[in-house]
């Protein structure tokens, strides 16, 4: 996580040696480590689209006239820009101006304000009326913003003025939630939740109604009228034999996912070995998905190999005792979901990332 500081004074400037130095050495983002780095106004000025579009968060401190004069032109979308802070040169005022939740500049501002023993200065509507928000709830569960922006835009602002927002998290998602859900009408029993938005989904037009799950059979439960965040927290691990037809392998891959009634569009990652880094049928299935692609070197997988099922068919040819697990194993952190599947040069195994 990459946090660029921008001073304008001499003041500013030792403030920002400060946070970067030392202050925030302790803390991670997200699970993330906090990277720094320190820029003058001039030298931002002179680059600052690059600068921008490179930076996770900027950290300016200074006035926030200036700030907003100088980025004003920068700006191009709330889901895409940097999470932008501006702090006065005294380090008393700590406030989040751009990306509040969707950029994380909200969670930034009441850190660096602990930091600092400031006043943090937060004027998102639903965090200011302790209401929970719906992108901030897809940020979390990795799910597809682009697709929930006005969706986001009416269920917050149904929060914050108090109007029923009815949801259904998949119990594998709840504990990730944790404090995102004030405001909300929480269901634990899809059935329940069903038998609300039968009898009032369609007439009650100020309600919302929310489904977060990866379950196919869920999702298919309900009609376009459910806002449907699906977690992008699931795991492939592949192995195949050469040159086997996308098709054929993408066959495989959904009877896998349907068996197991888990939605495709719920996969995050899919990993195999490095000598299969170049085979088509794995580029052709992650790229029609939007899935990213991670290959591990056999020294990697045999860290894992023996705790599965071994091959030596597959030692001899690849130098592991087996892929698809231990490469799963890998991506999700221990967490494998699913018996493996194995049937015409294909095995597959899926996890949960924690």
């Amino acid at each position: 996580m990459v946090i660029k500081y921008i001073y304008i004074t001499k003041n500013s400037e030792d403030l920002a040696k400060r946070l970067n130095n030392i202050s925030m050495k302790d803390v991670k983002f997200e699970e993330e480590d906090i990277i720094g780095e320190l820029i003058s106004y001039k030298e931002f000025k002179s680059n600052k689209k690059n600068i921008f579009d490179n930076a996770d968060f900027l950290v300016f401190i200074m006035a926030t006239g200036i700030v907003v004069r100088t980025i004003a032109d920068l700006l191009d979308d709330k889901l895409r820009d940097p999470g932008v802070v501006v702090i006065d040169e005294f380090g008393l005022n700590v406030i989040s101006l751009i990306g509040g939740h969707v950029a994380g500049a909200n969670h930034l501002t009441k850190i660096l304000a602990e930091k600092l023993r400031a006043n943090p200065v937060i004027t998102t509507a639903t965090d200011i009326n302790n209401k929970g928000s719906l992108d901030l709830i897809a940020k979390k569960l990795d799910a597809d913003l682009d697709s929930l922006r006005k969706a986001c835009l009416n269920v917050n602002s149904s929060l914050v003025k108090g109007n029923a927002v009815n949801i259904y998290i998949q119990s594998d998602y709840v504990y990730l939630l944790e404090n995102m859900l004030n405001g909300f009408n929480i269901f634990k029993s899809i059935k329940s939740f069903e038998k609300e938005y039968i009898n009032r989904g369609l007439v009650a037009n100020q309600e919302s109604f929310v489904i977060i799950s990866d379950e196919e059979r869920v999702l298919s439960m309900f009609d376009e009228e459910v806002i449907k965040i699906i977690p992008r927290k699931n795991m492939l691990g592949v192995g195949c034999r050469r040159n086997i037809a996308s098709d054929i392998f993408e066959k495989n891959i959904i009877k896998y996912l349907s068996s197991n009634n888990i939605s495709i569009k719920s996969i995050k990652t899919i990993a195999s070995i490095d000598v299969k880094k170049n085979e088509k049928c794995i580029i052709d299935f992650a790229h029609k998905y939007n899935i990213e692609k991670i290959f591990f070197s056999p020294e990697d997988l045999s860290l894992y190999d023996s705790l599965y099922e071994s091959s030596n068919f597959v030692k001899k040819t690849v130098g592991v005792y087996c892929v698809s697990e231990p490469a799963c194993h890998i991506v999700s952190d221990g967490n494998i979901i699913a018996e493996k599947y194995k049937s015409n040069g294909i095995t597959v195994s899926i996890g949960r990332k924690k």
